[in-house]
């Protein structure tokens, strides 16, 4: 079972995590980070003020003000997908990065051929 994470947020606690492991946040689409690693950065980055958040580099001036209350969301979310995988035996070690959105995906769905049935072909 894979848990992939979609937005400014998770790219945000992905870049902590790389920094914490003394890597530079420069490519995050695709990184797989452990629930340790997720969790943990997620952690910190909800405890932060705001002007630590706005000391952090990789943050956009813009998002200082979401991002503890984004990472608190995200860390309570991928514990509870956790606790419910784990409940129904699929067990979820990771969760992947991806910088493509629903925005992305309504776009595609949006061009793409529709079949006579009317599903995306």
């Amino acid at each position: 079972t894979r848990l992939v994470g979609v937005s400014g947020t998770i790219a945000t606690v992905t870049a902590y995590a790389l920094t914490l492991a003394g890597a530079q946040p420069t490519e995050l689409q695709g990184v797989r980070l452990s629930l340790e690693e997720v969790l943990g950065a997620s952690d910190a980055l909800s405890r932060m003020s705001v002007s630590e958040l706005g000391a952090l580099a990789f943050i956009h001036p813009g998002r200082v003000g979401v991002t503890a209350v984004g990472a608190l969301i995200w860390h309570t979310v991928v514990s509870r997908i956790v606790a419910e995988c784990a409940a129904r035996g699929h067990v979820i070690k990771e969760v992947t990065t991806s910088l493509n959105d629903i925005l992305d995906g309504l776009t595609l769905t949006a061009v793409a051929p529709f079949s006579p049935g009317g599903d995306p072909a």
